[in-house]
């Protein structure tokens, strides 16, 4: 075994302050309650997962069908979309923050207003797109490994996308056919939730 008798190095907290530091943990934690993918979670320097996103990308369309490799790229592609898309909705909470603090003090409020929309819709673009991938992967793989949590994700991001009859549908497939997955007691309280959203709405 290896001995380390000193301290480690501190971080360099200033490098990553912009993607990693979490802008308001309250507002963030809806978001995480029945969400535990690492890659929500996890924040990473934006220019690495783009070219990280690229590189899937090229590879998945250069990978046959039938490859071993595919289902697993996959979903790979998912999981980053959706970390792409997480740090979109981090820049909008904080631009919506910045709006109202400046709305607050009586200052312009446009700059910050229109960051907000602009990372709205990259939200929306990189959730389709996972919601693209999760579909492959439920349709095409029907009988991969972890479908159970394949099924209970994109379920999730329809829901999140406020599509709640797909996502409803997604979750009784996932009851249906993985019972006794620990996804399945997420599913029903996701269906309980719904059912209070749409209760407080009529």
């Amino acid at each position: 075994g290896t001995a380390f008798k000193g301290a480690p190095p501190p971080l360099d907290v200033k490098k990553r302050q912009d993607d990693s530091k979490p802008v308001n943990p309250d507002e963030l934690k809806k978001y995480a309650e029945r969400d535990t993918r690492k890659t929500r979670l996890q924040a990473r320097a934006r220019a690495l997962l783009i070219t990280e996103i690229q590189g899937l990308e090229r590879l998945f369309k250069n990978t046959p069908e039938q490859s071993a490799d595919k289902p697993q790229l996959t979903r790979r592609l998912a999981e980053a979309y959706v970390e792409l898309e997480s740090a979109a909705l981090r820049d909008k909470i904080a631009s919506d923050i910045q709006a109202q603090d400046a709305k607050a003090k009586k200052k312009n409020a446009t700059k910050f207003r229109q960051d907000a929309a602009a990372a709205e819709k990259i939200v929306k673009a990189e959730r389709t797109n996972a919601i693209k991938y999760y579909t492959s992967m439920k349709d095409k793989y029907p009988k991969y490994s972890k479908i159970d949590e394949v099924l209970y994700y994109l379920a999730y991001e329809h829901e999140q996308a406020q599509s709640y009859d797909k996502a409803r549908e997604v979750y009784l497939e996932l009851i249906d056919k993985a019972p006794k997955s620990p996804y399945t007691r997420n599913a029903y309280l996701a269906f309980a939730e719904l059912f209070f959203q749409e209760a407080q709405g009529d």
